[in-house]
């Protein structure tokens, strides 16, 4: 049986008219609201005006295309958005099977299956309401595809547009099976090119970084078998076909347990590091914010490792 209520009903503005209104003003767009919400442009901008009759006073300033809060707008925007926050948290909470939230992540193959799916569990003992959907889909125009929410990207951190976090450095340095080591005794950096070379094509300066990071001038070897990704180079690097250069955050559990062995341990060049990408509308989303803050502080531990090894 439930209770029976006496208290005076709240008055309450119209929750369509605030829901419009939160999104218009947390995109800073009512078009975006729009595409948000999935309704038409004109759908939210009515319900922003009925949302300002109901008020008597305007919520926002409008300046063509241009849209800012006006004061009476930032101070309510700062308490609907917390009040649906605190909905979606008791939603969540009450049912996490409608609460679940799908977080879509596109990585780099090679990262995606020697670094972060190993470690992926404890992200969901964390967060066990956030669905991830894992992909290596890349596009050449943009770092972040359509239709995901975060991308991790190696390079600089500046992509226009963009809210990126670094999490992990890059270093990288050639590798062979332990068997090919000792079959080639006495091997220097200058006469590297005698052996068979495994190129990544997805990564294809590498090969020329480390060479002038050694202080060897370039030249070609005399043998190189050419493979898409990492990972298939690393793997024909353990079945001893020939020297791979590893990315060394990515081959840990091959150095430990002797799989592949480190040719110049001393000489390991620097590379563009590991950037967490996403919109920069979307950085404030509480399951976006998770994630980039889980990659961080893994990311943190690594540097911490290496720097014990080293």
């Amino acid at each position: 049986m439930f209770q029976k209520v006496t208290k005076t009903a709240r008055r309450l503005p119209p929750l369509n008219a605030l829901r419009a209104f939160e999104a218009a003003a947390r995109h800073g767009s009512l078009t975006k609201a729009a595409e948000e919400l999935c309704v038409t442009h004109s759908a939210v901008s009515k319900q922003v005006a009925l949302l300002e009759a109901w008020l008597g006073r305007a919520v926002f300033h409008r300046e063509g295309r241009r849209l800012t809060l006006a004061p009476s707008g930032d101070a309510l925007y700062r308490e609907v958005s917390s009040a649906f926050q605190r909905i979606a948290d008791a939603a969540a909470r009450a049912s996490p099977r409608h609460g679940a939230v799908h977080l879509h992540v596109t990585a780099p193959p090679t990262f995606m299956m020697r670094w972060l799916v190993p470690r992926l569990a404890d992200f969901q003992l964390a967060h066990p309401a956030i669905q991830i959907h894992l992909s290596n889909r890349r596009d050449a125009e943009r770092p972040l595809p359509e239709g995901y929410d975060l991308a991790i990207r190696r390079g600089h951190g500046k992509w226009p547009g963009m809210h990126a976090v670094g999490f992990m450095d890059e270093r990288i340095t050639p590798v062979c099976s332990p068997r090919l080591v000792k079959a080639k005794k006495a091997l220097r950096p200058e006469t590297l090119h005698t052996m068979t070379w495994l190129r990544a094509e997805m990564r294809p300066a590498d090969w020329e970084a480390w060479l002038a990071h050694a202080g060897v001038t370039a030249q070609a070897p005399r043998n190189a078998l050419y493979f898409d990704h990492t990972y298939l180079a690393l793997e024909a690097a353990i079945d001893g076909l020939g020297v791979a250069m590893a990315p060394l955050q990515l081959i840990d559990d091959e150095l430990q347990s002797g799989r592949l062995r480190l040719l110049f341990p001393r000489l390991v060049a620097p590379a563009p590091g590991y950037y967490i990408v996403c919109r920069k509308s979307s950085q404030g989303q509480r399951a976006v914010s998770a994630f980039i803050e889980w990659l961080r502080l893994r990311g943190a531990e690594r540097k911490a490792a290496s720097s014990g090894d080293g």
